[in-house]
């Protein structure tokens, strides 16, 4: 019991030291104390729930507008249930725990860190909005993108890092999703041909219709199809909580608040220097995926604490 103990306030300190302040995780990290309290003996991750491994989102040209870059061009989710087995990807044998990456932006102390916000184009395609600046506003300790309607168009809107030096890792988002039809919110790392290369993405996607799941998908070189929809047990879009991914060269892991809850296997996956960005969008013609945009619930607001990144 004490060898327990101490394991688990080692791993709690630890986490809640990660950029030497505690105040950037309120209200995401319930989940170390509640593992603490229940005396697990194992650290965070290593419990495989039980789901079935497998293994989004949208990027886009900075600068570029109008190409439709990042989610735009395969469909995700389109025509699928979100949880079809993908060819050629095998069951690891267990899941790693999630490493204590530190902060690199934290919103809750005005810091934006590398990320900038995207301003003045659209992906087209999927998506139905402006990128617009002023829909992505840092204050009262948060990061707030909204999807809003205008005279004559939508306007969403997204941060990204300025830098695409962002490799095999842990990444990772405090956040709540919005809640609206039609409108996603998201957490994703993304390089594609407006930075040069070939289009490699990994997602952590909300969809508004319903936000008491969440999507995880992955492109490899254009080519996604990946999609799995985890059933999180809890509406995202009412209470702060952490989502994110490790990203390695033989498989992909997805966290939820610290647990790993699916992973995929492959020897076909993400290898590219990428951008890590977060956005809030409104769909048109994919209502089988996203659902009809609900315009009586605009604005539409994801909400974001901190962003957290280590390489691997």
């Amino acid at each position: 019991m004490k060898i327990r103990f101490l394991r688990a306030a080692a791993v709690l300190l630890a986490a809640v030291s990660i950029a030497g302040s505690t105040a950037a995780f309120a209200g995401c990290g319930d989940w170390i104390e509640d593992w603490l309290q229940n005396d697990s003996s194992q650290t965070p991750g290593e419990d495989n729930p039980g789901e079935d491994t497998d293994g989004g989102e949208e990027g886009g040209g900075e600068d570029n507008p109008g190409e439709d870059t990042g989610g735009g061009e395969d469909n995700p989710g389109e025509g699928t249930d979100g949880d079809e087995e993908d060819p050629g990807e095998e069951p690891p044998e267990e899941m790693p725990s999630m490493p204590d990456a530190p902060v690199i932006a934290d919103f809750t102390a005005g810091q934006s860190g590398d990320f900038h916000a995207s301003h003045g184009w659209t992906n087209g395609g999927m998506f139905n909005c402006e990128w617009s600046g002023t829909s992505a506003v840092l204050a009262d300790g948060l990061l707030s993108l909204t999807v809003s309607k205008g005279s004559d168009r939508y306007y969403g809107a997204e941060y990204r890092t300025y830098g695409r030096g962002y490799t095999f890792g842990y990444y990772g988002a405090c956040m709540k999703a919005a809640k609206c039809s039609g409108v996603v919110s998201s957490l994703f790392t993304y390089t594609g041909p407006s930075d040069g290369t070939r289009w490699d993405e990994i997602d952590i996607e909300f969809l508004g219709k319903d936000t008491t799941k969440v999507q995880f998908n992955y492109y490899v070189d254009g080519v996604g199809g990946h999609e799995y929809l985890y059933d999180l047990g809890f509406d995202a879009s009412e209470e702060f909580h952490e989502y994110g991914f490790l990203w390695q060269r033989d498989r992909i892991t997805w966290y939820v608040d610290g647990e790993a809850v699916y992973t995929v296997q492959s020897d076909n996956l993400p290898v590219t220097d990428s951008r890590i960005m977060m956005n809030a969008w409104n769909s048109i013609g994919v209502d089988d995926w996203t659902g009809p945009l609900d315009e009586s619930s605009l604005p539409a607001t994801a909400q974001y604490k901190w962003v957290r990144y280590m390489a691997v």
